[in-house]
């Protein structure tokens, strides 16, 4: 669940106690105010996060999702999120294979886990789908990717959307299981 401040950190808490259920709890940096997010704004949504999931009655994972930045995913770590997410959906291969070993390697060392994308998501955000920086995920692409960077967790576009709150999109489900 994304969550962006200390009310929907504390919702989203409260929705999982009432289930009984464990949560991650999602900061996503790929839409937000970057200068907030480099001016002390990854140690604040860490620090309250991080004082939420304490409380809480499940268990709680902390994901900073979507930053722009090795550095910025590096200071998530820092704050207490104990998995990180970089976006790397316009990087070169190689360039996304530098990038997120060395994130996986700081990421475990610290105990952390580390998600990584292949392939670059459309999003709705301004109330249409943009697709004009999308790509699909290669097949041929993860197990490789995997292999090479030591990964976690991967995710994959298959036609799915950032923030799509109105309308719909057909997933490419051919594509799902061979990816």
């Amino acid at each position: 669940f994304e969550a962006w401040d200390g009310w929907s950190l504390e919702a989203v808490v409260e929705a999982a106690e009432a289930e009984q259920a464990p949560a991650i709890i999602g900061a996503g940096c790929l839409l937000g105010h970057q200068p907030w997010f480099d001016e002390g704004g990854i140690e604040l949504l860490g620090a309250a996060a991080s004082e939420v999931a304490r409380r809480a009655r499940v268990p709680v994972a902390l994901l900073l999702n979507e930053t722009h930045t090795l550095e910025q995913s590096l200071r998530g770590l820092d704050a207490g999120f104990n998995a990180v997410m970089m976006h790397t959906g316009e990087l070169d291969e190689a360039e996304a294979v530098a990038a997120v070993s060395q994130l996986v390697t700081a990421a475990h060392a610290r105990g952390a886990t580390v998600e990584a994308e292949l392939g670059n998501l459309p999003d709705a955000a301004h109330g249409a789908i943009d697709d004009s920086a999308a790509s699909l995920t290669d097949p041929d692409e993860p197990a490789r990717f995997v292999e090479a960077t030591g990964v976690d967790c991967l995710t994959v576009s298959v036609k799915t959307v950032h923030l799509l709150e109105h309308g719909s999109e057909e997933i490419d489900l051919d594509r799902l299981p061979a990816v």
